[in-house]
This record gives structure tokens, C-alpha cells and sequence, in this order.
């Protein structure tokens, strides 16, 4: 039987209010029926596939990659760990990633001053393309950061999804790690079953 002494739920919240990436839809969330004057309470909601904690797929950016519902769910399951780069600026380093040490078949999660953040902004914390770089050749099998692109905002041609998509992986993005100490941790990350499609909000869950 699995055990744990400690569940972090690492998700946003899908609220009217919340930040979306620019230029992206914003939710909407509405009462379809509601009590008293119906039997039963139904919310009708609206909103993109990158809205919040969600997962992009290869096919994000590449004509014929892989959509979502070809990543197999292992890619979502699995040992993750969390890189503490809350003091690198303006992008996450390769410096703090080979300081942390990730293996073959890790997740790799990072944590940086996004993670405090409930409004958009421009300038939030990306990777830098050589960590993406680094960490496609050392063979993780996904990559999460807690800003709402791995890529800088107006990146032009996204470098760093590219190095990371490209090479069949998948990209979790809109975390929040602010409760979690750097360390290994059980993930699970289970997007929508969305057939064909590019991403999907997802609920992440951390284990230690």
C-alpha cells in the first residue's frame, strides 16, 4: 500500500479572477441551475486549455506532435523533484538545475518566486533554454515550473517549449510550490482526457 506522511495539493484554483497567460480566455464560471428555483445546482464553465495548473503536449507548437491523449499518463505519475530557484533572475539557471542533481525518468519541478504571485505579470520567472536543453539530454520525462509558460512572455519562436516538446516530452505549467521544500516527492498530475487536443487543465498532487 502506498504510503505518505505529507499531501501538497500544487494547483491553482480555477476562479473568474485568476491570472491567465495574456491574451488567453478568461473564465467564466455560472449557475446553468441553481436552488432554489431548480431541483439541483449545475455550474456551466468557459475557459482555454492553458488555463491555470495545466499540461501542453508536444503537438503545442508542432504541426503533427503528439496531442494529449498520446502521452501515456506515466509522463503525469512518478518521482518529482523540486528545484528551490527562487533566487534566480530573470530565468531559471543551469547552475541551480545541475545543482540539484536531476536523473533519468525524474519529474522535474520548479519553484520559483512565481509561486507567490495571483495576478499576471510580464515579468515572471521562465526557464532559461539552456536548462531546458540540459534537462532534455539527461532524459526527465516531464518538466513543471510554476509561472504560466516555461518561456519568457514575447519569446518570439518559444525556445524553451521547443527544446522540451521536441524531444516528445511533456510541460507542466502553473504550479504552486510555495508550501514546498526543494527535495523528491510522489507526483500525480492528471490532465483532462481531452482527445486531439494540445493541453488541459489538470489537479496536481504531491507526495512525500
Amino acid at each position: 500500500m502506498f504510503q505518505y506522511s505529507k499531501m501538497f495539493d500544487i494547483s491553482m484554483p480555477i476562479t473568474e479572477s485568476m491570472p491567465v497567460y495574456k491574451g488567453d480566455p478568461v473564465p467564466q464560471l455560472e449557475w446553468a441551475k441553481s436552488l432554489p428555483a431548480d431541483k439541483s445546482f449545475v455550474t456551466r464553465i468557459s475557459f482555454g486549455a492553458h488555463t491555470g495548473t495545466h499540461v501542453d503536449a508536444p503537438m503545442h507548437f508542432k504541426l503533427g506532435a503528439a496531442s494529449l491523449d498520446d502521452v501515456p499518463l506515466s509522463a503525469f505519475v512518478g518521482e518529482a523533484l523540486v528545484v528551490d530557484a527562487t533566487s534566480d533572475l530573470p530565468a531559471v539557471t543551469l547552475e541551480t538545475l545541475k545543482k540539484a542533481g536531476p536523473k533519468k525518468g525524474d519529474i522535474v519541478l520548479f519553484k520559483t518566486c512565481n509561486s507567490s504571485e495571483n495576478a499576471w505579470r510580464e515579468d515572471f520567472v521562465p526557464l532559461s533554454v539552456e536548462a531546458a536543453e540540459y534537462l532534455a539530454k539527461t532524459g526527465v520525462k516531464t518538466v513543471g515550473v510554476d509561472g504560466l509558460s516555461v518561456d519568457k512572455f514575447r519569446s518570439g519562436n518559444h525556445p524553451v517549449h521547443h527544446a522540451i516538446l521536441d524531444k516528445g516530452l511533456a510541460i507542466i505549467e502553473g504550479l504552486r510550490l510555495g508550501e514546498v521544500k526543494a527535495g523528491r516527492y510522489f507526483l500525480v498530475c492528471l490532465p483532462l482526457k481531452l482527445e486531439g487536443r494540445e493541453a488541459a487543465p489538470a489537479r496536481a498532487v504531491l507526495f512525500e
